[in-house]
C-alpha cells in the first residue's frame, strides 16, 4: 500500500490523499497499480461510512491497535476484500528528494496542464506549472506539482499522472 500525505514524515495525524495498492507478480515478473479516489466512501468496522482519505488519520486520533496503516488495512480488507502485506508513506519533502536523487523522471504528458502552487523558494511565493503534451522531464518538485494538479483536471486524471509519475521512478 502506497500511501502520499501533505503532513509532515514525523506527523502521525493526517489524511492521506494518495492510496494507491501496488501488486506485485514475481512469477511475470510485474508491478499493477490501483489507484482510489480520495473521496471515496468506505465503512469503518464500527459501521461508521467516511471518505477513504480519512481513515489513516482515523486510526491515529482513535487509538486502534497498529494506528492508521491497520485501520486502513482493515478498511481495505471488509470493503473490498484486498489484503495488504506491507505500507509505505511518503511526504511532500521525501517525495522531492527521491525524484531529484534520482536526476528527475521523465514522463509523457497527454494533455495541456496549467497549475499555480505555493512554492516558498519564489519571489512572490507561488510557481506555475505549465506542460504541454509530449515527453517531459521533471525535477522532484515539478513531478510533486504535476502528480497533485486538481486545477482543471479530476481525481482520475491525477491518479493516472500519479502512477506515471510512480512508473517513471521505476524505471529510473
Amino acid at each position: 500500500l502506497l500511501l502520499g500525505s501533505d503532513a509532515a514524515a514525523d506527523q502521525r495525524f493526517a489524511r492521506t490523499d494518495t492510496i494507491m495498492l501496488a501488486s506485485i507478480n514475481p512469477n511475470q515478473p510485474s508491478v499493477s497499480l490501483l489507484s482510489f479516489p480520495r473521496d471515496l466512501q468506505v465503512r469503518f468496522p464500527s459501521g461508521r461510512q467516511d471518505r477513504i482519505n480519512t481513515v489513516y488519520e482515523m486510526g491515529y486520533m482513535s487509538n486502534y491497535l497498529g494506528g492508521g496503516p491497520a485501520l486502513l488495512a482493515v478498511v481495505l480488507r471488509k470493503n473490498f476484500g484486498i489484503r495488504v502485506d506491507h505500507y509505505a508513506r511518503v511526504d511532500f519533502n521525501g517525495f522531492i528528494k527521491a525524484i531529484d536523487t534520482l536526476g528527475g523522471v521523465e514522463v509523457l504528458v497527454e494533455c495541456e496542464l496549467h497549475d499555480t502552487f505555493p512554492d516558498k523558494t519564489s519571489p512572490n511565493g507561488k510557481t506555475d506549472l505549465d506542460l504541454y503534451p509530449g515527453k517531459v522531464k521533471l525535477s522532484g518538485k515539478e513531478a510533486l506539482w504535476y502528480a497533485r494538479s486538481r486545477w482543471s483536471t479530476t481525481d482520475f486524471d491525477r491518479a493516472r499522472r500519479q502512477q506515471k509519475v510512480l512508473r517513471a521512478t521505476l524505471r529510473k
